[in-house]
């Protein structure tokens, strides 16, 4: 019981920790330069929104309407809207509204890591592509290819703002198509990548078909990035300084993930060739145990690899591996465990709907989260019928349901020091990042500072393990504490009854929606 208690507390902080709001304003993505928000609007409107420093400059009733600076997106009026502000002051308070004589919500920017930005990673997952048959559920079937499209150009274009000469890949976790069929693997290929490597691994739906690896190989060579390309179901890819390796944890024919004695003795021969780069492992299953552990109970052995253990102690001999990044459970996470991060993220096809990116630097890595406008209307879809998968299911203040799946702010977006480069900068963390200052919205929530064992276990949260990780919230109200034991608890008692959670469910041995 205190091991599940443990893992409970675990899920209930995320839950504390909830969505980031202030009048109707969501929170979607904070880094060193720059804050995405997301709000809705009962007609279609134009996007326009409002920002201005408010660390001492400008701030307060003093300040009245001086130093804001309007933006608007030229996009056609919608009810959605998404907006970035960009090009700002890293470690700065700022304000911002959506109505020119609105109320205002206050964010402050991350400071990056250590050194210099030597590459840029754009990560997908849970794309679910389908051609035909295609319904819609939690699930948004009939919008996937859209998604992807949407998701695609946006990276492209992102990417051409860079410097011409900056490393930089996409990576997809998995869940190419809803099935694995030749249809929905060419769709993998059909958009413009802009000329960007982009690397693929199989998901538990990419190798549920007797001709899987050879259209598996087919799909490789129409993607045509032979600098990351998986052979023998591994591979390897250097970006800059950094190193990523992608890992099949697929089991044919099964939900849960698995990577064998085989391909782990090929990830320590590979991880001994280059012990100074730091490196990234890319496998389709979590690693380490999850905020929806818990809730799924028994069914919990087909979220996460089955040899986690064996892989835990592959890394902890190898301490260049700075994070693992994985999909399949369709939410977003940051978790830490010692030194290793854990970054779970969220299915393109099911809500939020968005995709994300890892910018590299010498001495860490920021984490951000990139929602698409384009498909909007079909996630705040899915968001209801999550929403009301949680209310069928009898689980109390189904709106947790989606936050836990949402995450909260420090899990889509943050900023992760290496362990390695804060020692060697003297930046071991004196433990003022774990705290921070409430009235400047600037925090390590419990959700990114945690650190999981293999067993689930929750080892506490001692500045020396925490010293790594610099994760900012925004100072909106979470749903509180109170409400985080509620969910918790009634998450507990849907396990003890062997129920599954939200749109995560899936009957015993089969697909996750």
């Amino acid at each position: 019981m205190r091991r599940t208690t443990a893992v409970l507390i675990g899920a209930a902080a995320v839950l504390a920790a909830g969505t980031a709001r202030a009048a109707g304003v969501q929170v979607a993505s904070v880094g060193p330069t720059e804050v995405v928000v997301e709000w809705t609007t009962e007609g279609e409107e134009p996007t326009a929104w409002w920002i201005r420093r408010s660390d001492g400059e400008a701030e307060g009733d003093d300040a009245g309407e001086a130093g804001w600076e309007s933006f608007g997106s030229g996009e056609a009026p919608s009810r959605y809207h998404v907006a970035e502000a960009e090009g700002l002051r890293p470690g700065t308070a700022y304000e911002l509204r959506v109505a020119e004589d609105g109320p205002t919500t206050r964010v402050t920017t991350l400071e990056p890591p250590p050194g210099e930005l030597r590459a840029m990673l754009y990560v997908l997952t849970d794309i679910h592509l389908c051609v035909e048959d295609c319904p819609s559920g939690v699930r948004r079937l009939s919008a996937s290819r859209e998604a992807y499209a949407a998701a695609m150009k946006d990276i492209v274009g992102r990417a051409g703002k860079l410097p011409a000469g900056l490393p930089r890949a996409i990576v997809i976790l998995g869940d190419l198509a809803q099935r694995p069929t030749a249809a929905t693997w060419a769709a993998v290929a059909a958009p413009d990548r802009g000329g960007i490597p982009t690397c693929v691994i199989p998901g538990n739906h990419d190798g549920w078909d007797e001709r899987w690896e050879e259209r598996w190989r087919e799909l490789q060579a129409k993607l045509a990035s032979p600098a990351c390309r998986m052979e023998d179901g591994r591979g390897v890819f250097d970006l800059g300084p950094w190193r990523v390796v992608l890992l099949d944890s697929a089991v044919p024919g099964d939900n849960w993930g698995e990577l064998g004695d085989e391909q782990r003795g090929w990830l320590e021969g590979t991880l001994a060739e280059a012990p100074e780069r730091p490196t990234l492992l890319a496998v389709h299953h979590p690693y380490a145990s999850h905020p929806a552990t818990v809730a799924l109970g028994r069914d919990a052995q087909y979220t996460a690899l089955q040899d986690a253990g064996a892989l835990e102690a592959l890394v902890e001999r190898n301490p260049q591996v700075a994070a693992v990044l994985s999909g399949h459970v369709h939410l977003n996470w940051t978790g830490k465990r010692g030194a290793l991060t854990q970054y779970i993220f969220s299915a393109l096809v099911q809500y939020p709907m968005g995709w994300h990116s890892l910018a590299l630097y010498d001495g860490g890595i920021v984490r951000a989260y990139h929602p698409l406008r384009e498909t909007a209307a079909e996630s705040a879809a899915s968001r209801e019928e999550v929403r009301q998968w949680g209310r069928s299911t009898g689980i109390p203040f189904a709106d947790g349901v989606t936050a836990l799946v949402y995450g909260s702010l420090a899990d889509r977006s943050g900023v992760v020091v290496t362990e390695r480069r804060a020692a060697e900068t003297g930046d071991a963390g004196d433990g003022a990042d774990a705290g921070g200052d409430p009235a400047t919205g600037t925090l390590v929530p419990p959700a990114a500072g945690r650190d999981i064992a293999a067993d689930g276990a929750d080892r506490g949260t001692g500045a020396s393990r925490n010293s790594g990780c610099r994760c900012a919230a925004t100072g909106s109200e979470s749903p509180g504490p109170w409400l985080a034991v509620v969910c918790g608890l009634a998450l507990l008692l849907r396990w003890r009854r062997g129920s599954a959670p939200m749109g995560l469910r899936f009957p015993l041995r089969r697909h996750l929606p």
